[in-house]
């Protein structure tokens, strides 16, 4: 929340109905607060671009383990000022840290994610994981600076959510096989990294033997 203040006129935060203290400490933050059942992060968040009451011209989606360095929050601020009519959204280069380092190999880095858009011109990607937002209209810029993903879990639940991604991946493939829900892989609005690990995901890693993929990945 404080690092949404920099470059945000209103901060708002979408609670699932947590039974902690999550909606007093964002309140007391400074944060406005609406809850709504949970059922993915896609359908999370385009419920809340929906409903929640928000007017302001930009939009950025920050996740609750997320900030802004100084050189992205000074970015932000200048380029929602002086964009280009064509603009629509803007690509944020999202760096993953773990176990107090940055994960800078392995696929991960650099990750650009469209995080940035013009108020209704984007929504995210109806999908289960790997969700991404899809720019209606316009063009994707870039801007210097990185996102942290400060993760302070441990192994054991890193391990989990990576389990339950896997889970998660699996009904989405079936679905799109069964055409039950899905069945654009490639979806327009997608930024272009997003859309070319899509792309070798679905048309080349698909295609290989069961017993391939997992050593292809690894290697």
């Amino acid at each position: 929340i404080r690092s949404a203040e920099r470059v945000a006129d209103e901060t708002l935060v979408i609670d699932s109905y947590s039974k902690d203290d999550t909606v007093d400490r964002a309140r007391h933050s400074g944060a406005r607060v609406i809850q709504n059942p949970w059922t993915s992060h896609a359908a999370q968040l385009n419920w809340a671009l929906t409903n929640g009451g928000v007017h302001t011209d930009w939009v950025m989606r920050l996740d609750a383990d997320e900030f802004l360095d100084d050189r992205l929050t000074a970015g932000i601020n200048s380029a929602i000022a002086s964009a280009e009519d064509d603009i629509g959204a803007f690509e944020l280069n999202r760096r993953i840290h773990f176990l107090g380092r940055p994960i800078r190999h392995g696929g991960m880095a650099p990750l650009w994610t469209t995080r940035v858009w013009r108020n209704g011109w984007a929504r995210c990607e109806s999908r289960r994981t790997d969700e991404h937002m899809l720019l209606l209209r316009g063009r994707i810029a870039r801007l210097p600076g990185l996102l942290i993903d400060d993760n302070l879990n441990s192994l054991s639940w890193w391990t989990q959510k990576h389990n339950d991604y896997a889970t998660r991946e699996a009904l989405d493939v079936l679905e799109r096989r069964h055409r039950l829900g899905i069945t654009d892989d490639l979806p327009t609005g997608l930024n272009r990294q997003a859309r070319a690990k899509r792309w070798l995901k679905t048309r080349v890693y698909a295609g290989l033997p069961l017993g391939v993929r997992p050593w292809f990945y690894f290697f």
